[in-house]
């Protein structure tokens, strides 16, 4: 039987919060990538930049050819906490 997009989600969600990011400086960015790969996309996955008294900014991500999850962030986002939500569900919490 095929897993419904429920159960898929639920697995990618827990892949996310138990995965480890590592988090690489290059020029004007920062690229966070995971240490999980990732068993599926879910399309209720997004990543902000929060900061206190500051507007959140939507953050883009991609997915690495091995299936783990890359974020890419620019350097002017430094103290900012980056989130990836699913569903208003905080999964992980970054500092940038």
């Amino acid at each position: 039987r095929n897993a419904t997009l429920e159960e898929i989600q639920s697995i990618v969600e827990n892949e996310i919060t138990t995965s480890k990011f590592k988090k690489v400086k290059k020029g004007n960015t920062f690229t966070l990538t995971s240490n999980v790969e990732m068993s599926a996309v879910s399309p209720n996955l997004k990543a902000i930049a929060v900061k206190k008294g500051s507007p959140s900014k939507k953050i883009s991500f991609t997915y690495s050819e091995d299936g783990q999850l890359v974020l890419k962030a620019s350097q002017k986002l430094k103290g900012y906490q980056l989130q990836i939500i699913s569903d208003e569900k905080i999964l992980k919490k970054l500092t940038l």
